[in-house]
């Protein structure tokens, strides 16, 4: 591509992005080093291609559309960017490292390490419903409140909290939890963070493994023999409304913190030009402005829309993260 009609498309799409983004158990630590570009071939050249991280064993459907976004990505930007698979988060935080991966979009917890690393920097952040960043919620069954071994400090009629955390919380002390799993931030590091940050300690939890079997748990054990309080995301009682309708009546919740845990983020790897980032954020833009373009993106990413993002986006969750005393790399999947 002549010189003068890359540089006029990648202005074009610099506009276009600025017209539309208003729319829109533990293993060694990873070691890497920074990658090199292949001698002579510049990066997003045909000869040293931009790497976009798809997850590995992609439905037989679903799979062809990776290669179908990075078909549209590259018509888009004159650059070169081809699919990846990786097998999971460790393997694909390396990959950010070495240069193998070029783009990726990480869950929370991956991200904070990959960063911590210096291996990747955020481009756009995840949306679900216009936020960026969602809350959790501590819950109990109703029955062991109506009993007065736990009281409710959260107004479901105003969506809000009538007392700070500690004193919501303190009743928890010593008591036993239900988590999800040990790699979720939102059902077991961000509240684990928070009781330890007020000082509340707690007996080791059960992992209940999806939001569905420790919903269910506390539904159907209001003697708290499995465990007496459990943690999600805010809201996550529908998620039980299939099998049992009032589960909103059987599981009260007890206090709610603020939006704390951002969704999964757009990455680019450390070793990325930064003049080739904007027209591939732009390009990503403009194909999630368009309805395949988005049906495709959800379907691979599971990403509902985007906002561009730095990372203090993230300083809330990285600081439950210290205070829970919990590993980074022991978190990931």
């Amino acid at each position: 591509m002549p010189h003068s009609t890359r540089k006029h498309k990648l202005l074009n799409l610099a506009l276009l992005f600025m017209l539309t983004a208003c729319t829109t158990p533990p293993l060694a630590d990873v070691t890497a080093s920074p990658s090199a570009l292949v001698a002579g071939a510049p990066i997003g050249s045909v000869s040293n291609p931009i790497m976009l991280a798809v997850p590995a064993a992609l439905p037989a459907d679903i799979a062809p559309l990776a290669q179908e976004i990075a078909n549209q990505l590259s018509a888009l930007t004159g650059l070169s960017i081809v699919p990846l698979e990786v097998a999971d988060e460790r393997e694909l935080v390396a990959a950010l490292g070495d240069g193998r991966v070029h783009i990726a979009w990480l869950s929370p917890l991956a991200y904070l390490y990959a960063r911590e690393k210096n291996f990747a920097d955020i481009g756009f952040a995840t949306t679900r419903g216009g936020q960026d960043k969602q809350a959790v919620q501590f819950m109990v069954n109703a029955n062991a409140a109506a009993r007065g071994e736990f009281k409710t400090y959260y107004d479901e009629l105003t969506a809000s909290n009538f007392s700070d955390a500690i004193h919501a919380l303190a009743q928890f002390a010593n008591k036993r939890p239900c988590w999800t799993d040990v790699h979720s931030a939102t059902g077991y590091v961000a509240p684990l963070g928070v009781l330890a940050e007020n000082g509340i300690p707690v007996k080791t939890g059960a992992f209940m493994q999806t939001e569905t079997d420790l919903l269910r748990s506390l539904y159907l054990d209001p003697a708290g023999g499995v465990c007496q309080f459990g943690a999600s995301y805010f809201d996550a009682r529908p998620r039980l409304v299939a099998e049992h309708e009032d589960v909103s009546q059987k599981v009260s919740i007890v206090w709610v913190s603020p939006p704390t845990v951002p969704f999964d983020a757009l990455v680019f790897a450390s070793s990325v030009p930064q003049e080739l980032r904007l027209p591939i954020l732009s390009a990503l833009n403009a194909l999630n402005q368009s309805e395949n373009g988005r049906a495709m993106l959800n379907s691979i990413y599971h990403t509902e829309a985007f906002k561009f993002a730095d990372d203090s986006l993230f300083a809330d969750l990285r600081h439950l993260v210290d205070s829970s005393g919990l590993l980074l790399f022991d978190l990931l999947r």
